[in-house]
């Protein structure tokens, strides 16, 4: 399975500072399994999952 993800630095307006966050857009949402072995390793202090983008 292949996700898009966009890693984001949030509150800020320099590169590399501020909160780190990765945006993953959906079709649908990912059973749970799958969803903590696919996006677990991104590390990202805040993971946002969107269905409606």
């Amino acid at each position: 399975m292949k996700l898009s993800t966009y890693q984001i630095d949030a509150f800020t307006d320099e590169v590399f500072k501020g909160n780190s966050a990765a945006v993953v857009p959906l079709d649908s949402w990912l059973p749970d399994a799958i969803s903590r072995k696919k996006l677990t390793p991104l590390q990202a202090a805040n993971l946002y999952l969107d269905q409606d983008v």
